[in-house]
């Protein structure tokens, strides 16, 4: 049982507790070592050609290539054909249901005979007979792969885009079995060398940003030898890319739909559902890459989202991206009938989140129910009675926060109400997340569950201190 992240009440934090499966954890620990060993195998013997190596190289060149030949193969090349055989045999009904999807955005008869050609599609018993085709690339007939590349290669570009995609989520749907194992060997890694004693603390979340503990040493010693620190592949970021392809699908659909719209109204909302849709798959790739980054550089300025500590009794509170939450918030005027369901779960946070602070400091104006203030946000829409006065409220409670804990640049409730109403309640979202950002960031140290460091924020760097305190 791992947690998924930190939690104030112990109750809460059983709930968050999620089981990981183990399976192909073996697999992933192997053949991480041994990709380092055949790393550091290699520059040793170059060091050697070159006359470079001392004794001590000699003998750890002998003892890395003794450890190397006692590892278990991992028989990398069989898994790899495995996986691709799975991806191939199960894509089919997946691509039946993709062009489905079209055919129902697009509209059946646009879908054969539109008014461009720009966005026709397939017949479903043409995507049948090419997905067979495909499918017989698994057949032992010396023929088969070349009757799927002219097959391919006959149905033209949108075709092979639906099938590829129709993969993609196959594939993703193999490698979500597999990333559970991987990140559990993640939290070993980082853990080292005491996994014992803050395995019942740590936290899922936290690691899949971070690279300390057996990466910090591999780093250590790549950068002692003159080379670059041997990178892993992330499976896991590498899952959750492929997923992001079916939002991109849907918006390119929706995008093409809107063109061939003879109603401006109905044009104006499908361009910008798709147009929305767009930026949640450029969000989303945008956080994989810097999650990759922050994984490759090793660093220790933590990256949002995150969770700051406000008091030794467990307070926590979550430093967000705005941009993330105005997206989202803007996401749901679209997606959800009643648009309040989406924000009020972030509401009922941001208020516990200042309650805490305010009990943490004393301060009892940063107020005492965040549940009365989700429900009154509930009750109606953005620009009902009950809504406007719990958002000048929560917006006063922000700025004493700052107040409280010395922010420079505070927020003015007014203004942020005129934000609101004027222009978009997203936006007003966004500015609400950034102004607490600075608070929490005054207020208290972000969390890590690393053994041998803990971070300080002070202007925007960090620095090593002893060791979190183990939770009982």
């Amino acid at each position: 049982m791992v947690r998924a992240r930190h939690q104030a009440s112990e109750v809460l934090s059983r709930f968050r507790s999620l089981p990981r499966p183990r399976w192909f954890l073996r697999f992933f620990v192997a053949y991480h070592v041994d990709q380092v060993l055949a790393a550091l195998n290699r520059r040793y013997n170059a060091r050697a050609a070159l006359n470079q190596a001392s004794e001590f190289d000699e003998h750890d060149h002998r003892a890395v290539e003794e450890f190397r030949r006692s590892l278990s193969p991992t028989r990398v090349k069989t898994y790899m054909v495995a996986l691709f055989l799975f991806t191939l045999a199960l894509s089919q009904p997946v691509v039946i249901w993709l062009v489905g999807i079209a055919m129902t955005v697009v509209g059946e008869n646009d879908a054969y005979s539109g008014p461009t050609g720009k966005f026709q599609l397939l017949n479903p018993d043409q995507i049948k007979e090419l997905m067979n085709k495909i499918g017989g690339v698994v057949s032992p007939t010396p023929n088969s792969v070349g009757d799927a590349l002219s097959a391919l290669e006959a149905a033209g570009i949108k075709s092979a885009l639906i099938v590829a995609v129709g993969c993609a989520l196959t594939l993703y749907a193999l490698l979500r079995l597999l990333t559970p194992a991987f990140r559990l060997k993640r939290m070993l890694f980082n853990l080292y060398p005491s996994v014992e004693h803050y395995k019942a603390s740590t936290t899922a979340r936290w690691h899949v940003s971070h690279s300390t503990g057996v990466y910090e040493l591999e780093a250590a010693h790549f950068r002692a030898l003159g080379i670059t620190p041997k990178s892993e592949f992330p499976v896991d970021l590498a899952a959750l890319g492929l997923v992001v392809l079916f939002p991109l699908f849907l918006g390119v659909l929706v995008l093409g739909r809107s063109l061939l719209e003879p109603d401006l109204v109905t044009r104006l909302f499908e361009g910008v559902f798709g147009l929305l849709l767009l930026a949640t798959v450029l969000l989303r790739f945008g956080w994989l890459l810097r999650t990759w980054h922050r994984r490759s550089s090793s660093g220790r300025v933590p990256y949002a989202p995150f969770e700051v500590l406000l008091d030794d009794h467990g307070a926590i509170a979550q430093v967000q991206s705005p941009s993330s939450v105005g997206t989202l918030s803007f996401a749901s005027l679209f997606l959800l009938l009643y648009y309040p369901l989406a924000v009020v779960p972030w509401w009922y946070r941001i208020n516990r989140e200042l309650r805490d602070l305010g009990r943490a400091r004393g301060v009892e104006s940063l107020g005492r129910s965040p549940a009365l203030s989700a429900v009154a946000f509930l009750g109606a829409t953005l620009y009902g009675l009950p809504a406007l006065i719990t958002v000048y409220r929560t917006c006063r409670r922000i700025r004493t926060a700052q107040q409280l804990v010395g922010v420079a640049d505070r927020l003015k409730p007014p203004w942020a109400l005129m934000l609101g109403i004027l222009f978009c309640p997203p936006l007003l979202f966004a500015y609400l997340q950034g102004a607490l950002n600075k608070v929490w960031l005054a207020a208290g140290e972000p969390l890590t569950d690393a053994p041998h460091q803990r971070l300080l924020w002070v202007d925007g760097r960090s620095a090593a201190t002893p060791p979190i305190r183990a939770q009982a």
